[in-house]
């Protein structure tokens, strides 16, 4: 699964640079970009958050974000959408879901991301600074379905937040950058084959100035993608078919590829990315990252402004789904586009979330035994100070249940979507904020289940 990285750092060195020069906090999901291309653009009117939980949360028994009834196969790249001024969003019922069980403690988690495996088990990774010892990577393990956690392991040091974590069977696998400065660091490998309990020594995958990464594991496929900036961004790809036990060498996929992000399906290996700030394309491999096919756009209406995280892509079989934020003049929604015959076609993108009311980003996506789950962050004011995370689903890939509040903590300020999966019911990971600070995130990170 696709992860994220960094959003709670940037949240607190945006609010450190607001605070000095007087002007209210930006919305939280607001990381700068990582591409020279790209630039974080702050709203032109923007509120600082009260120390104060909100006294009210608006609500409607009859919202739901439209649910697309059809798909077709593009014969030409997707054309932008033209999207209404956004007005209220309304937040929709919790319904059954229970917890939140917390994570984390501190306060100043940087990042965090989940995986699911067989019937039961679940697995959490986590970056968290650590008093004059920098940031380091922990994991922690549910073996009854997110219902307790058993305490955390140290994996590694990080820095910046640039992590992954994906699993099958029992298997699960974390990659992560360690940086010592910003032009020496090491892409590190690990791997549990007992669902987390234990991992292997590290395996040093690459090596220069680090960028983002993105793991997936299919069987005994591992395929890690990740940005190499030294020197210029360039993206790279290298495959393990043994397991994770040694890795291929590492394939370019070249300058123009930004923030990609890697499935595996049965015999078919998925990098999506960013051409530029709004195209996005995808290639497939059949020979497990020997040779890589010709690049087909996906969406012409993407944006990774909000966050250099706005992909995710997950696969199951022959089927594979690509959620991103879609932006079209003032307003950001979800969308999300499918392929069923391991990507030789995909479907022209569909919404997720509404065009209208506030801003939607940030998407996660999952499938898992013919079900695909998603979660998004929905904002509830213009600068996102105050959000949630929605969840929907879908058993067809075409028609979606409601979206439901699936962040529960208090007070209720933002929310950020960590990861979603199933092991004997569905599991949300998010961060959420509970204070305000400075230079750190005042968050952590939180479990719900269903």
């Amino acid at each position: 699964m696709a992860v994220r990285a960094g959003a709670a750092i940037a949240r607190a060195a945006i609010l450190l640079v607001m605070l000095v020069i007087g002007c209210g906090a930006p919305a939280p999901s607001a990381a700068p970009s990582l591409s020279p291309a790209t630039s974080a653009t702050a709203p032109s009117t923007m509120v600082a958050p009260t120390d104060a939980p909100p006294t009210a949360v608006p609500t409607a028994s009859d919202w739901s974000a439209p649910s697309p009834t059809a798909e077709s196969t593009p014969t030409t790249a997707p054309t932008p959408t033209t999207a209404p001024t956004p007005s209220a969003t309304p937040e929709p019922p919790a319904s059954a879901w229970d917890g939140p069980v917390a994570i984390t403690t501190s306060g100043s988690p940087d990042f965090a991301a989940l995986t699911t495996i067989g019937s039961s088990t679940a697995v959490v990774i986590y970056v968290d600074s650590v008093e004059e010892e920098g940031a380091r990577l922990y994991s922690r393990r549910s073996t009854d379905s997110g219902a307790t956690w058993e305490p955390a392991q140290w994996l590694g040091s990080t820095y910046g937040g640039f992590s992954a974590i994906a699993g099958s069977g029992t298997d699960v696998d974390v990659a992560w950058w360690e940086a010592y400065d910003f032009s020496a660091s090491t892409l590190h490998y690990r791997h549990s084959s007992d669902g987390g309990a234990t991992f292997s020594a590290p395996i040093d995958i690459a090596t220069g100035d680090y960028g983002w990464v993105s793991i997936a594991r299919r069987g005994d496929v591992v395929a890690i993608v990740w940005e190499h900036v030294e020197g210029g961004s360039v993206t790279r790809a290298s495959v393990s078919t043994d397991g994770g036990t040694s890795f291929a060498s590492s394939t370019s996929l070249g300058a123009a590829a930004h923030y990609a992000v890697v499935a595996v399906g049965e015999g078919v290996i998925y990098i999506a990315y960013f051409v530029d700030t709004t195209h996005v394309n995808v290639r497939r491999s059949l020979d497990n990252g020997t040779t890589w096919a010709s690049a087909i756009e996906l969406a012409a209406d993407a944006t990774n402004a909000a966050n250099f995280a706005a992909l995710s892509l997950t696969a199951a079989a022959s089927h594979a789904y690509l959620a991103y934020a879609a932006k079209s003049g003032e307003s950001e929604w979800v969308r999300y586009t499918r392929t069923i015959d391991k990507g030789a076609t995909w479907t022209t993108p569909a919404d997720l979330s509404s065009p209208s009311g506030h801003r939607s980003l940030l998407p996660l996506i999952h499938l898992k035994a013919g079900v695909v789950r998603v979660i998004y962050e929905e904002c509830l004011v213009g600068t996102c100070n105050r959000s949630f995370v929605a969840y929907r689903e879908s058993s067809d890939g075409i028609t979606w249940t409601p979206a439901e509040t699936a962040s529960l903590s208090s007070p209720r300020r933002w929310a950020n979507p960590g990861g979603v999966g199933y092991a004997g019911g569905v599991i949300v990971l998010y961060l959420a904020a509970h204070g305000r600070d400075a230079y750190v995130c005042a968050c952590d990170a939180y479990v719900t289940t269903k």
